[in-house]
């Protein structure tokens, strides 16, 4: 969505709209309940240490929010720490750079910050920035959605994509034009008054594509449609006013791409209906 704003330690707990002065819109501000293994109750810490001045470093955060090193950790790997570090990598850093002080040593905690950084280890090192790949796989992994590149975006021009028509593409298509679209599936229906029919979502960096794949078609291509993260197909445009649909004649699962983007499957779950 074009007026999603990320998510950083200015975020509340949950979403809400920020007046910006390059938008004409209010934008949406990402909130804090979108870092996995946070609680909202961290949220409020956060929260309640910024009322007071906004943070200046990731030491400042910890020693004022009072947040563990799995907490600050939590939000290192979401991206949350980038206004504060700069990046990523560069917000790990730090943070590992963050200790507690020794039980002998606690009775200056409730006068003195609540933690201290290793020497020289706040600036002594300066982390290469993640690649679009790998900010891509983080938010994916740790905040399920992305606002950086779309996985599409990515691999729209490379080898196996050539000649796939994004969402943006198909609404100049008309009707009973073949096609070849691929997308990312949001989505898989299978109303039980369809009569078999399955009706897929897939989403690329323009937008959405409905998908319509008759019985006979799920029955030869059962595997990559109901198991395919990212799917390739070939098929017809057909045009209802302004609804446009893909009527799928031939499927393949690339989820293989995805995967060699990283080693592992990308966390991407579709909502499927049944």
């Amino acid at each position: 969505m074009p007026n999603d704003i990320s998510l950083k330690l200015t975020s509340r707990w949950d979403h809400t709209l920020e007046v910006t002065e390059i938008k004409e819109r209010p934008a949406l501000r990402l909130g804090l309940r979108l870092v996995k293994g946070l609680r909202e109750e961290d949220a409020q810490q956060i929260e309640q240490a910024r009322a007071k001045h906004l943070f200046a470093s990731v030491e400042d955060l910890a020693s004022r929010s009072g947040l563990n090193s799995q907490k600050m950790e939590f939000l290192a790997r979401a991206g949350a720490l980038t206004n504060l570090s700069g990046h990523r990598h560069q917000a790990h850093w730090q943070v590992a750079g963050i200790q507690r002080p020794m039980p002998l040593n606690q009775h200056v905690a409730e006068t003195a910050d609540t933690y201290h950084f290793f020497a020289g280890g706040e600036t002594s090192v300066q982390l290469p920035e993640p690649t679009p790949h790998q900010d891509l796989i983080n938010d994916y992994r740790y905040t399920g959605l992305s606002l950086g590149p779309h996985p599409m975006q990515l691999l729209r021009h490379t080898a196996g994509f050539t000649g796939y028509r994004s969402a943006q593409e198909i609404g100049s298509y008309r009707q009973g034009q073949m096609t070849k679209i691929a997308g990312l599936v949001t989505g898989r229906q299978r109303p039980g008054t369809a009569t078999g029919v399955v009706f897929l979502t897939l989403e690329d960096e323009t937008g959405n594509i409905n998908v319509v794949v008759w019985s006979s078609i799920l029955d030869r291509y059962r595997a990559a449609l109901l198991q395919g993260q990212l799917l390739k197909i070939k098929g017809v445009v057909e045009r209802e006013g302004a609804v446009i649909h893909v009527v799928a004649g031939f499927v393949e699962d690339a989820t293989a791409a995805l995967q060699a983007m990283r080693q592992e499957a990308l966390p991407f779950k579709s909502r499927d209906f049944h």
